[in-house]
């Protein structure tokens, strides 16, 4: 499947401005202290961009339109196979880019505030930080989650929310495209396991188109995803 974007509508809000209201709901954030504030990321330059976006769309690194939490290292004493408190979603549950409780799934029943700190809530992005460092095809991999019940991250998960939640269809999306795979994937390191850096994952470039046109690229994805899976 091969997309090719229709002529654009003069009349659309550019994505800066959309991408103006996402900095100014961060900033109302931190200043409510419900989430931190981090480090600026560096400006986007001109090589950076890998290909050329009509005149109303923007570039942005991905670490500007979420916060993120990482995992947390559970010890095997610490988990039990009896579907009781919260299940602990590891990199296994979702490499279909859909999060799916298995059978066989971790849980801890009785969590400690550490843990918690790790809790999942429905519409957070779930991402793949490792993999075999022979086949990098899970490296970046992204599930939302869209479960009504939370859930605990595992380490090597990293998990990602939107300050913009009108976004989330269209990040997930494009975090999943052969293009943002296929760049992602080779940046893993490490000997034996391929790892993703949390900063490697906040620098990713996403092409932002203006919000109306956005609507219209997720329907027609998601269209498009109904015809091939039928």
């Amino acid at each position: 499947m091969r997309g090719k974007l229709v002529k654009q509508d003069p009349n659309d809000e550019p994505a800066s401005e959309l991408l103006k209201k996402s900095k100014a709901e961060k900033a109302e954030l931190i200043k409510e202290k419900k989430i931190k504030k981090s480090k600026p990321l560096p400006p986007i330059t001109d090589e950076e961009k890998p290909f050329d976006i009509p005149a109303s769309w923007e570039w942005v690194r991905l670490g500007n339109l979420v916060t993120y939490q990482n995992g947390y290292a559970y010890k095997s004493s610490e988990l039990t196979k009896v579907k009781k408190g919260l299940p602990v979603i590891k990199s296994q549950n979702i490499m279909t880019l859909k999060v799916q409780i298995k059978q066989t799934n971790d849980y801890i029943e009785r969590p400690t505030q550490k843990m918690l700190k790790s809790k999942i809530h429905q519409n957070d992005l779930l991402m793949c930080l490792s993999s075999q460092s022979k086949n990098p095809e899970p490296l970046g991999k992204t599930a939302i989650y869209d479960l009504s019940e939370p859930a605990l991250l595992n380490q090597r998960v990293l998990k990602l929310t939107l300050i913009n939640i009108d976004m989330l269809k269209l990040l997930y999306f494009f975090i999943n495209s052969p293009w943002f795979h296929f760049t992602i994937s080779h940046l893993g390191s490490g000997s034996g396991q391929s790892n993703l850096k949390l900063n490697e994952v906040l620098n990713m470039l996403i092409p932002i188109p203006p919000l109306h046109q956005e609507g219209k690229i997720v329907k027609m994805i998601t269209y498009l995803f109904t015809l091939i899976h039928n």
